[in-house]
């Protein structure tokens, strides 16, 4: 990137550039373009993943979808306007596999990130599903210039029983790098489980790596009400973090709240709206 004067900062938005760079949950070009749904259940999400956010948590889940989805997600971390970031994905299936795009944008004037994933995931057998994804990362930062990069993930999910899924997701398998100082890129590594001990409750547990930060746990539960409403919670390590949230069903509209706990840094609020077809 080319080198250029530096602007003058305000002290909030430099506090928090600098989080960007420490913390392990917003750190650069992570796949976080989930919905609410996802957060409240503490981010647990591996072995379900049957969402358009699948492309974010495990591509290989898209196959699971029958129709096409569109989701649109909005949140900002904190409360802080400098870390706002929203999400637009769509899911389609098809006679030859299940395609997926989401546009994502994190950031402000200052300090953007904008990322556009395409993803493609299919059925080996009724039990078997894999998945990969290439995703265009540009950066952009105010008095510096811009550059980008590319990346590929890949996933599987396999249903083991009806009540019981197993999933692994890894990102950046390529290590794309930005910068002419090559800085990698985020790389990380899940799997995780999806239980249905009753028709209505969904119990998903994770583990989650970040080279090169400690191992995550993450686990998540959500329990259906009359076909209508869905309440949700969970807690995800490494920082330490509690979740909730709510869904709404309306036909084909589906409306989600989440809210997390952050020891440090206070409460994040999300909202996202799904719409099937």
């Amino acid at each position: 990137m080319k080198e250029k004067k530096h602007p003058k900062y305000s002290l909030t938005t430099l506090i928090f550039l600098l989080l960007l760079q420490s913390s392990t949950t917003y750190a650069s070009f992570e796949l976080k373009g989930y919905g609410a749904r996802v957060r409240a259940m503490g981010y647990a999400y591996t072995g379900m993943a049957n969402t358009p956010d699948a492309i974010y948590l495990n591509c290989a889940g898209l196959a699971q979808l029958n129709s096409t989805a569109l989701s649109f997600n909005y949140v900002r971390p904190f409360g802080m306007k400098e870390l706002a970031h929203f999400s637009f994905n769509t899911a389609i299936p098809t006679s030859w596999g299940h395609f997926a795009a989401g546009v994502s944008s994190f950031g402000n004037e200052l300090y953007q990130e904008q990322t556009t994933v395409f993803g493609f995931s299919e059925s080996i057998s009724e039990k078997f599903f894999y998945g990969i994804n290439f995703h265009y990362m540009k950066l952009q930062i105010k008095g510096y210039g811009s550059d980008y990069c590319y990346g590929i993930d890949v996933g599987f999910l396999v249903k083991l029983n009806p009540r019981l899924n197993w999933g692994f997701f890894t990102t950046n398998i390529n290590r794309a790098s930005i910068g002419k100082s090559d800085d990698l890129l985020p790389q990380s590594f899940s799997t995780g489980i999806n239980i249905v001990p009753l028709e209505r409750i969904n119990l998903n547990v994770d583990l989650y790596k970040e080279l090169p930060f400690p191992l995550e746990l993450r686990a998540g539960i959500e329990y259906k009400l009359l076909d209508k409403i869905a309440v949700r919670g969970g807690f995800s390590t490494e920082p330490a973090q509690f979740c909730g949230g709510f869904g709404f069903f309306f036909r084909k509209i589906q409306c989600d709240y989440a809210v997390n706990t952050h020891m440090d840094l206070g409460l994040t609020h999300q909202f996202s709206i799904q719409l099937n077809f």
